[in-house]
């Protein structure tokens, strides 16, 4: 059983969704009153939680259910 273009689409509209809302994340981290090796520490976990859920979708195009 494949993958309907309607779902392909839905889960690039979702992980579009994902980046844009971790960018303000992002954004929301770099103002805080921190060190800048932290809040770099923690944008890092970000963007690497984005790159496992990426690749997830790839592993697994058939699961996005």
């Amino acid at each position: 059983m494949g993958i309907s273009e309607e779902q392909i689409m839905s889960v690039q509209e979702t992980l579009e969704e994902i980046d844009s809302k971790l960018d303000e994340v992002d954004a929301l981290v770099m103002s805080m009153p921190l060190q800048d090796s932290v809040k770099r520490a923690l944008v890092k976990h970000i963007y690497t939680m984005y790159a496992e859920l990426e690749e997830a979708v790839e592993l697994r195009p058939a699961d996005f259910n």
